[in-house]
């Protein structure tokens, strides 16, 4: 009976989670999400599944995250491509996770009474599990990276503290192999493991002196933790065929002094989103690349804060300092020490799904100390705790819905960021893609107000005009692209017959599809010319598209529209049927009603093209299977 009525508090937890997160389950997939499973068969028909999972699928990466993607395969081939299937895995993954933190507090709170061990856990676990910080990775169905690695950090923290011998070992060597292979965030854990077991074991106080002698008395423990890490490190070399990892190559070229003040304001950045997060919350976070008198200064701060922080040493503060070191320790892989690709942006909130682990500890132990300290007051502690939390609930609620779908997401994307061109071509691109045209135009005319047109942001706009049948606008939007962008584009070495044929003899590593503005722009002039009946050249600018992505469905519809204009039925068959066979299931009835629309403005009365005879053109119509 005693431990039913244990059960009972944590039950009401996870209940309050699902109900602040309730909104994920009418969520659609939104920004990567469609480059990975709508737009890709890399996870939903792979032709080979070790390599589906090893190689990275979003452009300009070297992401290994082998176990998320294998979850989204087994998802898509078990069931189907569903959002909320993929929403649910993602909620029942940070309920694992906030459910293991607050067995953590439990465990180090064990010189708490029965009553107030168990109300700190539940707030541990509450602090984590609520916090705004987590409406991005719950929200976000490629946030999954993310939860995962929180998820294998949270078992592996769990079982340092509890466990002990060989089943610490494994358990946790495990747990730190599998987080590893979920997402590279996790490279620090096994110093924080280390700090996590001097919390268990010496609550009161931490010492720099000592910490290598303790660290030396689990000796086991960190060479298993190095050998893990090594092993890693082979799966890792022989899954990725090319770089071991990508940076952003302009702030990669930064002075010493820009370097650091870069690393300074990243600091101050999560620091901010951890403690106060609330006037923050947003999908992107424009970084400037020249910085002015005001990042010189923040960076400063966030250097002085760090200083501070590490090299403090109130007889107080000692109480907490591992569980501070250990949250820095754990933002190491995303302050830009090494300059991450995430476009012009200082961070994202999803990178603080580990660290917050660490952050609600550091909340259990001071709100303990409060209650034990203050026992006659902690009705007052409680309550101001709670009220923390009732804020965070009501944060969690509005901003869920903000992720329904790419335009809702991308608006309030806009609202903050007018002047980000990602999220400029973002917002027009989505508003496009779901025929809301005159969204579209209205929010080109706000970046005309605001200025020129941003180079990249073109290509979405000739998207507009394509849909508006403004075809050889279309066409001057992207050559004056291509032509201000100055790049050297791999495929113009092939000659045409070699671009045909689609044997180039490059290497997976090779598809550059860091490029996907240019297969991009190459899909709007194969559209254009396809609209303007110029099927030879819409026919080389397809084949452009399948040189710098082979498996994305729209390349293959549109080259099969190009080659049913130019009579050429047996070639065009093929290619639409591979278009059918890489699309999702929910998309073929429209691919479909694309080729009739398509044909209807093909085939007039007196056409003699051999596309266009009564028994192709009746086959065209009827969905196979």
């Amino acid at each position: 009976m005693k431990s039913v009525k244990i059960f009972i508090p944590y039950t009401l937890l996870l209940l309050l989670v699902l109900y602040s997160f309730a909104a994920v389950f009418g969520l659609q997939y939104v920004w990567d999400d469609i480059s990975l499973f709508v737009d890709s068969p890399a996870l939903r028909a792979p032709e080979n599944i070790i390599d589906s999972i090893s190689q990275p699928i979003l452009p300009g990466t070297s992401y290994f995250r082998p176990l998320p993607l294998l979850t989204f395969m087994a998802e898509f081939l078990l069931v189907d491509v569903d959002a909320t299937l993929s929403h649910v895995i993602n909620l029942i993954f940070h309920l694992a996770t906030t459910l293991i933190i607050a067995l953590c507090v439990w465990t180090l709170m064990r010189n708490l009474p029965q009553r107030s061990r168990v109300v700190v856990s539940l707030l541990g676990g509450a602090f984590y599990g609520l916090h705004p910080a987590m409406v991005e990775p719950v929200s976000w169905v490629a946030g999954r990276f993310d939860l995962m690695a929180a998820f294998f950090s949270s078992i592996a923290l769990y079982a340092a503290i509890s466990l002990s011998g060989i089943w610490r070992m494994v358990v946790v060597c495990a747990a730190f192999f599998l987080g590893a292979l979920s997402k590279e965030m996790v490279a620090t854990l096994p110093a924080i493991i280390i700090l996590a077991l001097w919390i268990a074991n010496n609550p009161n106080g931490f010492s720099y002196m000592q910490l290598g002698k303790f660290a030396y008395s689990y000796k086991n423990l960190c060479a298993a933790l190095v050998a893990t890490g090594v092993v890693y490190l082979i799966v890792r070399g022989a899954g990725i065929n090319g770089s071991i990892y990508h940076t952003d190559d302009v702030r990669s070229a930064y002075s010493f002094i820009d370097q650091l003040t870069y690393i300074g304001n990243a600091i101050l950045f999560y620091l901010k989103m951890t403690v106060w997060p609330f006037s923050d919350i947003n999908p992107m976070h424009r970084f400037p690349v020249v910085f002015s008198a005001a990042e010189y200064v923040g960076g400063a701060v966030g250097w002085v804060i760090a200083g501070i922080l590490i090299f403090f040493k109130g007889q107080l503060y000692k109480r907490y300092k591992a569980y501070v070191l250990a949250y820095l320790i754990s933002l190491l892989p995303v302050l830009n020490i090494i300059p991450l690709t995430i476009g012009e942006n200082i961070g994202h909130e999803r990178f603080l799904a580990v660290p917050l682990l660490l952050y609600a500890l550091l909340i259990s132990r001071i709100l303990s100390d409060l209650i034990t300290k203050y026992a006659d007051k902690k009705n007052v502690v409680i309550l101001f705790a709670g009220s923390l939390l009732c804020l965070c609930v009501i944060n969690v609620k509005v901003t869920v819905p903000l992720w329904s779908n790419n335009i809702i997401l991308w608006k309030w994307a806009f609202d903050k960021n007018p002047s980000d061109p990602y999220v400029q071509f973002s917002l027009i691109s989505a508003a496009v893609r779901k025929g809301q045209l005159d969204l579209a135009q209205e929010t080109v005319n706000s970046i005309v107000d605001m200025g020129s047109i941003p180079n990249n942001v073109k290509v979405a706009v000739s998207y507009l005009e394509v849909r508006k049948h403004n075809f050889n606008e279309a066409i001057n939007l992207i050559e004056n692209y291509l032509s201000e962008s100055r790049m050297l584009l791999p495929h113009e070495v092939l000659s045409d017959e070699e671009l045909a044929s689609g044997d180039y003899s490059l290497g997976v590593d090779s598809r550059y599809l860091s490029m996907w503005s240019v297969r991009s722009a190459y899909g709007v002039l194969a559209e254009s010319r396809i609209g303007l009946k110029q099927f030879a050249q819409a026919k080389k600018d397809a084949e452009v598209m399948l040189f710098y992505q082979p498996s994305y469905p729209p390349a293959h519809l549109l080259h099969a529209l190009s080659l049913y204009g130019l009579g050429l039925v047996e070639e065009a068959d093929n290619a639409f049927r591979r278009a059918e066979e890489l699309i999702i299931d929910d998309s073929v009835a429209e691919l479909y009603e694309i080729r009739r629309q398509f044909f209807s403005q093909l085939c007039e009365p007196d056409s003699e093209n051999p596309s266009c005879s009564s028994e192709i053109v009746d086959a065209s119509m009827k969905k196979e299977g």
